[in-house]
């Protein structure tokens, strides 16, 4: 999945070393698909650390207007991503409890496939 406009490629790339990140980055690019896409490398940056504090990613109307997807990390045993989890949400009108429920499901499911990787310490914000 592409890293910018993407829950599980937004996810994927929170958890790469800064260093592998931005040659990443300066190779591919961050390509805009829509108004919404960051192409902004500090701005996306900042989103990534938002991700790894929430463990969650959240994509809506980034690749194409109107989709939206919500993506958590999986841990192994010793703490390195293993897995993303995530859901693209139903079209049509998403309110907030449309979206804390997609949240809570694909949090819990991530936190749940962690947790029979070995990984005790994972909590969600």
């Amino acid at each position: 999945n592409p890293i910018n406009y993407t829950a599980g490629g937004k996810v994927c790339a929170a958890y790469v070393q800064e260093k592998e990140l931005d040659s990443f980055v300066k190779k591919n690019g961050l390509k805009k698909m829509t108004d919404k896409t960051v192409t902004d490398l500090k701005k996306f940056k900042l989103e990534l650390e938002k991700i790894r504090k929430e463990k969650l990613a959240v994509m809506d109307s980034e690749r194409t207007p109107g989709v939206a997807a919500i993506a958590a990390p999986v841990f192994d045993r010793d703490g390195n991503l293993a897995a993303v989890i995530g859901t693209m949400l139903p079209e049509g009108e998403r309110g907030e409890d449309t979206w804390n429920r997609f949240r809570k499901s694909v949090c819990a499911v991530a936190e749940a496939a962690s947790f029979a990787l070995g990984y005790a310490p994972y909590k969600m914000s």
